[in-house]
């Protein structure tokens, strides 16, 4: 490893390393106003590794566009490509990544689970959400998570996260709430019901749909879709009370839908 710190004014040298998280301008302008006090910090250089004719930033995206901003010199470090790996691991800890952190660095390194989780996200469903459907409704933050994290996801079941994209993409024009988080929690929690018919539910969805209101939680959510998909039926259907047995189950485990 070449610990000599150099630096230049030549920004055209470096180019982003893309399995980091995307820079927040809101932090640029911070780095900004504390580099027109104090410049850039020499002990705080950018840690780069070699490709080709440029520099791949590994840490320090935010001190880059900082300085380029104010015309500052670039502080740096060259490391050896395999560096990465330790980096990102430390910052990883350091600035606390957020699932869809992890899922857009793996994703930038070919894994196709990540790949299509994240394309679920761009479909509509948030990330935490859209793995749970994936890895058969299990509770994200018990199971989910370590393998995210660790790079290990692997898809098991699409059925649950297609059935819902499917349905933003062909009502949510129409019903713009079936695009909130809050609906495909408590959908998901639905579609796991004995008895629950999805046809009959775009059945209902097509005369009440416009009655949905604005729910903060997926219970509040759940017993909208309780009430329009039972609206002028005889034979109701109980969803919030199947939901909520199902979420109290013997082993006392609560579905990720209902938190």
């Amino acid at each position: 490893m070449n610990t000599t710190i150099k630096n230049t004014r030549n920004y055209e040298l470096f180019t982003e390393n893309h399995e980091q998280r995307p820079v927040s301008k809101t932090h640029v302008n911070s780095i900004i106003n504390s580099m027109r006090c104090h410049g850039f910090v020499q002990s705080k250089p950018l840690q780069v590794y070699k490709d080709g004719g440029q520099y791949v930033i590994v840490d320090g995206h935010h001190r880059y566009y900082a300085a380029k901003s104010l015309g500052l010199p670039i502080y740096y470090v060259i490391e050896q490509e395999s560096a990465q790996e330790t980096i990102a691991d430390i910052n990883s800890k350091v600035k606390s990544w957020k699932a869809d952190d992890y899922v857009r660095m793996y994703a930038s390194r070919g894994l196709s689970d990540y790949i299509e989780l994240m394309a679920y996200k761009e479909s509509g469903i948030n990330i935490t959400t859209a793995a749970s459907f994936l890895y058969n409704n299990i509770s994200y933050t018990k199971v989910v998570s370590s393998d995210i994290v660790n790079g290990t996801f692997e898809i098991k079941d699409r059925w649950m996260a297609d059935t819902i994209v499917n349905l933003i993409n062909e009502y949510g024009e129409r019903f713009p709430l079936l695009k909130k988080q809050a609906f495909a929690k408590a959908f998901g929690s639905c579609l796991r019901i004995k008895g629950f018919e999805l046809n009959k539910f775009t059945e209902a969805l097509e005369k009440r749909g416009a009655t949905m209101e604005n729910a903060g939680t997926a219970k509040q959510m759940i017993q909208q879709i309780d009430d329009i998909y039972n609206y002028g039926k005889v034979y109701r259907l109980p969803i919030t009370h199947l939901v909520w047995e199902m979420a109290n189950n013997k082993s006392g485990k609560k579905t990720a839908a209902l938190k």
